[in-house]
C-alpha cells in the first residue's frame, strides 16, 4: 500500500473516532441541559428555613403579602449564587417593578452585576418596566402552578416598558421560585436546528431571508400554551447558514428602512432600529405597537397599531378596539384614527363572525393585524382579521371609505369567478403589491367551509391569498392563490405572512403553532412559484422541549437586482438600446432614489436617476443610445441604489482577460520570447550544453 494511502486512512479513522466526540463537546456547549434550581444544601440554616416556610405557604394557599420580604430576602441570596441569575444581572443597569394590584410593588434593581430585590408600598420614579398583576396571579406565578407567559396570554398579567426586560425578569422570578418549588425549570437554550426540504436551483432567486426567532418552551405538558423564553432575530442564505444574529430581541415585525437596517416592533414595548452590518441597536422613544409597524420618509414619521378600550363589556369580558397611532422620532402623537369612533362594537356581528374569540381575556372585537399605507394618497388599507374584512380609510378625515370581505358589502368572487362568502378567514399580513392587487397570509381558522378548523385546536388549511379589489365595481376577486395540501403539517394557528418577490414567486410562513398551541412544530418558510411548485423551503426544528414561534419574514439581496428584457447592441452603427427591470436590494414600503450607467470599455457614457419602486414592484426603465465608441470590446450596465450598493451586468462582451487591448499580448509575447531567444542562443554556443542521461 502506498505510503499517501496509509496516511489518508490514518486521517479518516482519527477522523471517525474524533468528530462523534468533538460534535458530542460542541453540543453540550451550545445546548446545555435546562438550569435546576439552586442547591442549597451549604446555604445558611436560616435561608434553608425560609425555604421551607414560603413553599409550606405557597402549596397551602396561605402565603401572603406579609411573606413578600422573606421571599424578596431569599430571592437575593438565589440570585447572588444561581450561575443563570449572575449571568442574566450581569453588565445590566435596569429598574424594574411588579406592581401588585391591591398589595404592593416588588423592585428589582440590577447594578454593578448584582440584583436587589426589595418590597415597597410606592413605585419607583420612570423604571425601565413595570409588570402588572394581580397578587392571586402573582402567587401562581411562584408556587409554580402557572407561567407569566400563560397569565399574560389569557389577561391576567399586563406590562409598560421593554418587553425583553420584562421577560428577564420573568426568568429571575422563574429562577426563586421553581428553588422554592424544588421544581425543574423549564428554560432551555433549546436546537436550533435548520434543515432546507426543498431547493430547485433555477427556480428561486438566491437571497437572504431574515426572520425573528422566538422560543417557546413546552416541556410542561400541562400547559395550554407554551411559555415564551429567549427571542432572535435571524438572517440565513439560501443553504440555511446563519450569516446575521441578534440576541435577546422579541419583536416581532420588522421592515427595512434602508439597506442595511431593520425597524423593529409590533410585540409591545418600544420600537428598535437594528442595523445588521454595523451590529447596532437603538431604541426609540415611540411604541413598538401590535402586530404592525411603518416608517414614511416624506414626513419622517412612524404608525403603528395599538389597542384601547372604553369601558364596554359583552360577555362578562371587556371589548377591547384598535387604533392606528402616527409618531414622530420624538415619540410624540400626531394623529391616530380610534376604532372606537369609526368602528363601534356590535355584538350581533361579532357572534355571527367572530366564534367569540379572545384575546389576552378580551371580547376581541377586531384584532386588526397589519395595514397598508399609501404615503401619496394618505390612505390606509386596515386588514380586521376578526371580521375577515379590509377596510379602506381615508387619513386626512379618519372616515371608512370602504369595506370589503366578509363584513362588506362588496361582491366576492373566487379564482373560477363563482360568488363566496369569504376567499379568506382569519388572514395575517396585508400587503399591497402594486396598483389595486393585494396578497396576504389566509390562515384557513374558523372556516365553515372546513369544520375542523372551527375550533382554536382544529385543523385546517392555510395559504396564500392574491386578489384584486375593483373599487368602481365592488368587486374582489381572486386571482391568484396556494393552499398547502397537508393540512396538518401546514396548519398556523396564529402568526403568518405572504410576500411576493421580485421574481413573481411568493414566500411566507407556516406551522406557528408551538407557542399557541404547545405543539412541537416547526417553524416553515416556503416559497412557491406563480405555477404553484415549491421552489425552497426552510424548516426551523427544536429539540429539548424548546420550539420556536416566527410572525413575519422578509426576503433581501445582497445588491439590486437587474432583469435585461429586450436589448439591442449595433456595434457598426453605434447604437444602444434596452429595457430593463430593477428591483432595489430591499423590500421597502415607500419610493426610493437610484442611478443608473452605462460603462463602456471601462468609460461612463450615460448617467441617469430614477426612483425603486415599494413592495418589489418592478421598476421599468429605458436606454436609448447613439454614437456609441468604435472598437468597443464590452458594454456594462450598472444600478446603484441610494446606499451606495451597486450591481453590474456586461450586456456586450465580456470584461475577462481575453477582452483586454491587443497591446498587452504584444507585449507579453515579447516578454516571453526574449528569454526564450537568449537560452536558445546560449545553446547553440555551447555556453549551456543539455545531459543526455
Amino acid at each position: 500500500m502506498r505510503r499517501r494511502t496509509k496516511g489518508l486512512l490514518a486521517i479518516l479513522v482519527i477522523a471517525a473516532i474524533a468528530i462523534p466526540s468533538v460534535m458530542y463537546i460542541l453540543n453540550s456547549i451550545l445546548n446545555p441541559p435546562p438550569p435546576e434550581p439552586l442547591n442549597l444544601d451549604e446555604a445558611p440554616a436560616e435561608i434553608r428555613a425560609m425555604k421551607a416556610d414560603l413553599k409550606e405557604k405557597l402549596s397551602e394557599g396561605t402565603f401572603t403579602w406579609d411573606d413578600m420580604e422573606n421571599f424578596s430576602i431569599f430571592s437575593n441570596y438565589v440570585a447572588a449564587h444561581h450561575p443563570e441569575a449572575q449571568e442574566i444581572t450581569k453588565d445590566w443597569e435596569i429598574v424594574a417593578v411588579l406592581e401588585v394590584l391591591d398589595s404592593g410593588y416588588l423592585w428589582f434593581t440590577v447594578a454593578n452585576d448584582a440584583l436587589n430585590l426589595t418590597v415597597e408600598s410606592v413605585p419607583p420614579e420612570d423604571p425601565d418596566v413595570t409588570i402588572i398583576l394581580s397578587f392571586d396571579t402573582l402567587t401562581e406565578v411562584f408556587s409554580a402552578r402557572t407561567t407569566a407567559a400563560a397569565a399574560f396570554q389569557r389577561g391576567d398579567v399586563d406590562f409598560d416598558g421593554t418587553l425583553g426586560i420584562a421577560l428577564k425578569i420573568d426568568r429571575l422570578n422563574t429562577i426563586f421560585s421553581y428553588t422554592i418549588m424544588d421544581a425543574k425549570l423549564y428554560y432551555s437554550s433549546g436546537i436550533i436546528n435548520f434543515v432546507i426540504t426543498e431547493s430547485i436551483e433555477g427556480s428561486y432567486t438566491p437571497g437572504y431571508t431574515l426572520f425573528p426567532c422566538i422560543e417557546s418552551i413546552i416541556t410542561n405538558e400541562s400547559m395550554e400554551t407554551g411559555a415564551m423564553g429567549a427571542g432572535k432575530v435571524l438572517i440565513v442564505d439560501d443553504q440555511g447558514t446563519i450569516v446575521n444574529q441578534l440576541d435577546d430581541s422579541q419583536h416581532s415585525v420588522h421592515k427595512f428602512i434602508n439597506s442595511t437596517a431593520v425597524m423593529m416592533g409590533g410585540s409591545d414595548g418600544w420600537m428598535e432600529i437594528w442595523d445588521f452590518v454595523s451590529d447596532t441597536r437603538v431604541e426609540l422613544d415611540i411604541p413598538a405597537g401590535h402586530h404592525e409597524l411603518d416608517y414614511n420618509p416624506i414626513t419622517d414619521t412612524f404608525m403603528v397599531l395599538e389597542t384601547a378600550t372604553n369601558g364596554e363589556f359583552w360577555g362578562g369580558l371587556e371589548v377591547i378596539y384598535d387604533t392606528i397611532s402616527e409618531y414622530n422620532w420624538d415619540g410624540d402623537l400626531l394623529w391616530q384614527w380610534d376604532a372606537r369612533v369609526h368602528l363601534p362594537f356590535n355584538s350581533t356581528l361579532y357572534t355571527t363572525i367572530c366564534n367569540n374569540y379572545t384575546f389576552r381575556g378580551y371580547t376581541d372585537w377586531m384584532h386588526a393585524n397589519s395595514f397598508a399605507w399609501d404615503k401619496v394618497e394618505n390612505t390606509i388599507w386596515l386588514n380586521v382579521r376578526n371580521q375577515d374584512t379590509i377596510l379602506k380609510i381615508d387619513k386626512d378625515s379618519g372616515e371608512i371609505i370602504w369595506r370589503a370581505g366578509r363584513n362588506g358589502n362588496f361582491t366576492i368572487l373566487d379564482i373560477n369567478g363563482t360568488e363566496v362568502d369569504s376567499i379568506w378567514h382569519y388572514p395575517h399580513s396585508l400587503e399591497w403589491i402594486g396598483n389595486n392587487r393585494y396578497i396576504l397570509f389566509d390562515n384557513g381558522l374558523f372556516d365553515p367551509d372546513v369544520p375542523t378548523s372551527m375550533t382554536r385546536n382544529g385543523t385546517g388549511i392555510s395559504g396564500f391569498v392574491e386578489f384584486e379589489i375593483d373599487e368602481e365595481n365592488q368587486e374582489i376577486r381572486e386571482v391568484w392563490s396556494w393552499h398547502a395540501t397537508n393540512s396538518t403539517y401546514y396548519f398556523s394557528e396564529s402568526g403568518g405572512d405572504a410576500d411576493r418577490l421580485p421574481d413573481g414567486n411568493t414566500l411566507g410562513i407556516f406551522a406557528n403553532q408551538a407557542l399557541v398551541l404547545a405543539q412541537p412544530d416547526p417553524v416553515i418558510f416556503t416559497e412557491v412559484t406563480r405555477d404553484g411548485e415549491i421552489a425552497w423551503e426552510l424548516q426551523v426544528r427544536g429539540g429539548n422541549g424548546t420550539y420556536y414561534w416566527a410572525h413575519r419574514v422578509e426576503r433581501f439581496y445582497e445588491a439590486p437586482l437587474i432583469e435585461v428584457q429586450n436589448q439591442v447592441v449595433d456595434i457598426n452603427a453605434g447604437t444602444l438600446w434596452l429595457n430593463i427591470s430593477t428591483w432595489n436590494c430591499v423590500k421597502e414600503m415607500f419610493s426610493t432614489d437610484g442611478e443608473i450607467r452605462v460603462i463602456v470599455d471601462g468609460t461612463e457614457i450615460y448617467q441617469d436617476t430614477f426612483e425603486f419602486q415599494p413592495q418589489w414592484i418592478a421598476t421599468n426603465l429605458e436606454v436609448s443610445l447613439s454614437n456609441l465608441p468604435t472598437n468597443i470590446r464590452y458594454i456594462e450596465l450598472q444600478v446603484e441604489n441610494n446606499d451606495g450598493i451597486l450591481k453590474s451586468v456586461v450586456i456586450y462582451g465580456s470584461v475577462n482577460p481575453q477582452s483586454v487591448d491587443p497591446v498587452f499580448y504584444v507585449l507579453v509575447g515579447i516578454m516571453v520570447a526574449i528569454p526564450v531567444i537568449i537560452v536558445i542562443s546560449l545553446i547553440r554556443t555551447g555556453k549551456i550544453k543539455l545531459s543526455r542521461e
